[in-house]
């Protein structure tokens, strides 16, 4: 069973789809149990994750799916090559968020961001490769998409 490329993209459409929809129903939740400091606290982190995971991540999944529907490098090359580089991304993403907490915590006036950011570079480790991964893998049908179906 072979899936088309405009299915994968429907796929992964789908799936970034969800994860906004999760996050839009535990928001009720997080501005009632939260004091407003907090969640002010917590949209500022969320805000600075997910610009530093789209900065270093250079849409490389789609970048490797152009690579692999082409054919001329040998998947493993890619694949190979597209980790070492988000490897490497992951890390820079790290450093420089490490470097840039002071910075970020005296631009927001909020001296509890320092500590939340400080928690968040484990999470930033994780959330630069595993988009990239999942994507591969729902392209070479190792994964099942959806897992409904």
């Amino acid at each position: 069973m072979t899936t088309s490329k405009s299915a994968k993209v429907l796929v992964l459409t789908i799936g970034n789809g969800i994860n906004i929809l999760i996050n839009f129903l535990t928001l009720p939740y997080l501005v009632r149990s939260l004091s407003f400091e907090d969640y002010g606290s917590y949209g500022q982190v969320i805000m600075i994750i997910s610009l530093l995971q789209g900065i270093f991540t250079f849409n490389l999944n789609q970048i490797a799916t152009v690579h692999f529907s082409h054919g001329k490098y040998s998947p493993i090359e890619v694949f190979s090559t597209l980790m070492r580089i988000t490897f490497f991304m992951s890390l820079l993403g790290c450093v420089f968020m490490l470097i840039c907490i002071p910075l970020v915590s005296a631009s927001f006036d909020n001296a509890i961001i320092t500590k939340l950011l400080s928690l968040s570079l484990l999470n930033l480790l994780g959330q630069i490769p595993v988009p990239i991964l999942i994507s591969v893998l729902i392209y070479f049908g190792k994964i099942k998409p959806l897992p409904l179906f």
